[in-house]
């Protein structure tokens, strides 16, 4: 059960008798795994949600004023992984513990971290706060398209296309009969010009595009050179 796992593991740490079992009530307790009335449930009928709030418990044992959380939120539904990112949050202004968490969704760093540093390949590339990071590249903006598949020469205009963008391109399936294409650009009005040049050259129709203002991903992309795929 959640109940017996916590008792195990705590018994790792150093902790038994009446100690250890308080202990376990109250990260229970704390992760919400008393709410749900999950503590002598068998771990073979946790939810993913269930799951990761127990692993948070497990961590919470020794109670460390350190905590290094490694993409904790990774295949929870949104409800459930808001849950988590408000624990975390929780822990660290209430209770004032400094954690260090990791991921690699760029909207849930700007929403858990007061400070972020990107880290490509082995090396950070940068570091500030989510706004910092932001200021950075605020002459840049980025630009969406939706280009519909077989209307030209998609792949020769991605290459064209990878040589005005600042940062790479990005693209993403949207059904079967159209693609998303994400750039970075500088000056908004020259670079438009070009693209709708490549894309008459090209063949190609546009459904759509916007421009808007740049995001952590963007910034990513931007630090790390992404390449489109």
């Amino acid at each position: 059960t959640g109940r017996e796992n916590l008792i195990y593991f705590g018994s790792l740490y150093g902790l038994s008798g009446a100690d250890l079992r308080k202990r376990v009530d109250e990260v229970m307790e704390l992760v919400g795994l008393s709410e749900l009335e999950a503590e002598d449930k068998l771990y073979e009928e946790y939810s993913t949600g269930m799951k990761a709030r127990l692993s948070l418990a497990r961590a919470l044992l020794k109670d460390p004023p350190i905590l290094l959380l490694d993409e904790p939120t990774l295949g929870l539904d949104p409800m459930s992984a808001r849950k988590v990112r408000d624990l975390v949050k929780s822990l660290a202004l209430r209770d004032g513990k400094a954690v260090i968490y990791t991921t690699h969704n760029m909207f849930e760093a700007e929403l858990v971290c007061d400070r972020i540093l990107l880290i490509d390949k082995g090396s950070i590339v940068t570091s500030g706060t989510p706004e910092e990071l932001k200021n950075r590249i605020s002459d840049i903006r980025t630009v969406v398209l939706q280009v519909r598949r077989g209307s030209g020469d998609l792949n020769t205009f991605l290459n064209k296309l990878a040589e005005v963008a600042v940062g790479g391109v990005m693209t993403e399936e949207l059904g079967v009969d159209y693609l998303e294409i994400k750039f970075n650009v500088r000056s908004v009005e020259e670079s438009l010009n070009k693209v709708m040049r490549l894309l008459t050259g090209g063949g190609l129709t546009a459904n759509s595009f916007k421009v808007v203002e740049p995001t952590l991903e963007d910034v990513f992309i931007y630090f790390t050179g992404g390449k489109h795929k």
